[in-house]
Parts: C-alpha cells; structure tokens; sequence
C-alpha cells in the first residue's frame, strides 16, 4: 500500500523532532517498544506515552490547563507536596496515567493481531480505531487515577491522605510499567518482518 508507505515515512521523519506534547519528545521507556514496531514493514507509531503522574488544573479548554508538576518515572511524596506550595484558584488534581499507544498498521489483519497481543497481556481498554483512511490500534493500560486535591488555592486534603494518594499512584504506575515491558517483549516475539 504505497500511501502506508508514505504516511510512515513522513511519520518516522519527526518521530525524534520536539513534538507539540507537553514532554516534547519520545519518553524514554517507551523508546524499543515503539522503534521495534517502526522497523516493522505493517506498522509504524503516531503517538505514545509510558506513563505519568502529575498535578494539573481543571479546565474545558485545553490549553488552559495549567501543569503544576509531571514526571514519567515515580515520585516522591516530598517532590509532589513541595509543588503544591503555591496553588492556583482552580481545582487542582493528581492524575496518574499510563502507557497509551498508537500503532498505524498497513491491513485490518496487522490490527487484530496486535490488538489481541495487547489484550492478552491485560491491556484491556485497547482498540481499533479509523482515522482518515488509516487503522490505527490505540492500545491503553487500565490504570489510571484522578483525585481532587484542592480548591480556590487551599488543599482540600490533608498530608497524610495525599501521602497515601500518592503511593497508590506509584503503585498504579508500576504496574502499568510491567505491562508496557510485557508489550514489548511478546511484540518482539511474536510481529516480524
């Protein structure tokens, strides 16, 4: 299909270019999962996340959200409590996603054998999506976290329950790590050229 081919290459060519994510690049976890699948003739990556936890504002428009704090690795409580010294007037939440993947794959044959990779290893909110003429798999880890942690510039909880939010996060986090290594590894074992 030789506008596979061409979307493909247009894709790979800013794969490692900044990108308009609030990162502004490939997180580093993800990098041998998504090259593998690069190197592959019937696929090729549009978009990716390894995870993250973060304290950000509330709002309808994206662009308005405000990013208080984000990393793609697990946290210390100290790191989060410390970013909540100066608060904002809008609610503010402690979010912890993670993996989140999309895969452009060459014929709906490409698709179904990813997808059923994927939710064999749990990766059960995963699927087959259409855009423009292109089968994309969106492959996306279950967990996931969003608590309100405070309100018109006051903490609307205390440090010991935020300690324990927190943990719960890393805990969410690792696991959803586990999984995007379990990705990789039965990709590689079972999609070749």
């Amino acid at each position: 299909m030789k506008d596979f081919d061409i979307e493909k290459r247009k894709c790979l060519d800013k794969l490692y270019k900044p990108d308009r994510s609030r990162k502004g690049d490939v997180d580093e976890p993800i990098i041998p999962l998504i090259e593998y699948l690069n190197s592959l003739a019937n696929y090729y990556t549009t978009s990716s996340c390894s995870g993250r936890i973060m304290l950000l504002t509330e709002s309808d428009v994206k662009p308005d959200v405000k990013w208080l704090f984000v990393s793609h690795e697990v946290v210390e409580f100290d790191t989060i409590w410390n970013a909540l010294a100066e608060l904002p007037e809008e609610r503010v939440w402690l979010r912890q996603e993670n993996l989140i993947l999309h895969v452009a794959c060459r014929m709906i044959d490409d698709a179904d054998r990813l997808l059923k990779i994927a939710r064999d290893i749990g990766l059960r909110r995963s699927g087959i999506i259409a855009d423009s003429n292109v089968i994309i798999v969106e492959i996306c880890s279950t967990e996931k976290m969003d608590v309100p942690i405070a309100e018109h510039g006051k903490l609307i909880v205390s440090k010991e329950y935020a300690a324990f939010i927190v943990n719960i996060a890393n805990e969410k986090f690792l696991k959803g790590r586990e999984k995007l290594m379990s990705l990789e590894s039965n990709v590689k074992k079972t999609l070749k050229n």
